[in-house]
């Protein structure tokens, strides 16, 4: 006899699952099958109820809760014929899709300096291109960062679904946008109306420059540098850690670490240096003002792969500030001859200590890392920045925009 519960349970899997008690049978997979489907219908109603938003700063928001709706109604429709061995990974589609929606629902207009956001895009696509786009959102950690373009991510994931969602289709369901780039850049909740920090922009712009390039190029500079650096590595090991017979184990984490170490402060270096092209003394301004909350001196291996601060901010403070006091004169207004007088104290606390170096130079991975960006980065430099459009070729100068600054600064007062 079956017992009231068991057919009360049985019941409600079948209302649940609209299925047969033949198909019960069947039990684990129509689960997920329906979850599937339940989870992709209402991520396709929830972006499309943010997406009706009348609050976005900028259309780029909107356009990207219509991406994620096409996307989770296009999993809806399919899902039926969907291959079980791979329930996981439309799961894992779902859930990506699902947490990006935080950007565009934090890029309103009350998290936002939503002033600046519009202006803010057209001056970042007339850097890089009309196919650019950006969602700008705060975030409370403190710091600047960039996502990289979810579109082309996006791309990936429904390439791995050839024969159920073909790529093509994909496409097909998102329209226009599948020949958009996206990109989410980030700010310190906290620093949201302090506009001065916000150069901190062309930072980002830098990461996506300084990102093609080394798509392009690193494994090469790589694979051209990585015999001389093993070889060092190797001679490390063996004359000061030993024994002889993890030489070969420690040699190649060793090698990894710097590979690791490499790639994200190259990252980071040159990211610096296309800011302070673009948006001159204000990126390093912004830098500078950044950085004091931190150790100048850190050794990378102990914070992330980020060059120690005093290395970064004198890379950039070399480059701009000899233009700026050739530049400079008694026409200038005293706020700006202050301002340079500001960067010179700051060259003077940079200069003052050679502590990066000696923490770089403390280990062998950071040393033969930054020995080989040494000896790059100004080739390096160069090739990213002559990627850039031609109207910015050329730096930002503020000797040529003084008249208009010194304006800028009486009309203020």
């Amino acid at each position: 006899m079956v017992s009231p519960w068991k057919k009360i349970v049985q019941y409600l899997l079948r209302r649940k699952l609209r299925c047969t008690p033949r198909r019960i049978l069947n039990l684990p997979v129509d689960i997920q099958l329906a979850e599937l489907r339940r989870h992709a219908e209402s991520l396709a109603k929830l972006a499309a109820t943010l997406e009706q938003a009348e609050d976005f700063p900028n259309e780029t928001a909107r356009e990207f809760c219509g991406i994620i709706r096409a996307s989770a109604r296009l999993i809806y429709q399919r899902i039926a014929i969907a291959p079980p061995d791979r329930f996981s990974h439309i799961h894992f589609i779902l859930a990506a899709l699902g947490e990006d929606l935080r950007y565009a629902d934090r890029s309103r207009v009350e998290h936002t300096p939503w002033s600046l956001v519009q202006a803010m895009e057209r001056f970042l696509q007339a850097t890089l291109g009309s196919e650019y786009q950006f969602i700008i959102r705060p975030q409370w950690s403190y710091n600047y960062a960039i996502v990289g373009d979810r579109v082309a991510y996006y791309r990936r994931l429904f390439s791995s679904f050839p024969d159920w969602i073909p790529i093509s289709e994909w496409h097909a369901t998102i329209k226009e946008s599948a020949s958009h780039r996206i990109f989410i850049i980030s700010f310190p909740r906290v620093e949201r109306m302090n506009v001065l920090t916000h150069a901190n922009w062309g930072h980002e712009i830098g990461h996506i420059l300084i990102s093609e390039w080394m798509a392009e190029h690193f494994d090469e500079l790589w694979q051209r540098e990585a015999p001389a650096i093993e070889a060092a590595i190797r001679d490390y090991v063996q004359n000061e850690l030993g024994p002889p017979v993890l030489a070969d184990e420690i040699v190649a984490d060793y090698m990894k670490r710097t590979l690791s170490l490499t790639r994200k402060s190259l990252k980071e270096l040159i990211s610096d240096a296309i800011g302070a092209h673009i948006l001159g003394p204000a990126a390093l301004a912004s830098l500078c003002e950044f950085s004091s909350r931190f150790e100048l001196d850190a050794n990378p291996l102990e914070c992330g792969d980020y060059p120690p601060w005093r290395f970064r901010l004198t890379k950039i403070i070399e480059i701009l500030l000899p233009e700026l006091q050739a530049a400079m004169t008694e026409q200038w207004h005293p706020a700006l001859r202050s301002f340079v007088k500001w960067l010179e104290d700051w060259r003077q606390v940079l200069t003052s200590s050679n502590a990066d170096r000696v923490a770089i130079n403390s280990d062998v991975r950071s040393k033969k890392a930054y020995e080989l960006l040494e000896t790059n980065y100004e080739r390096i430099r160069t090739e990213v920045l002559g990627s850039l459009r031609s109207h910015l070729q050329s730096p930002y100068s503020l000797a040529v925009m003084s008249s208009s600054t010194n304006t800028l600064i009486c009309c203020s007062n």
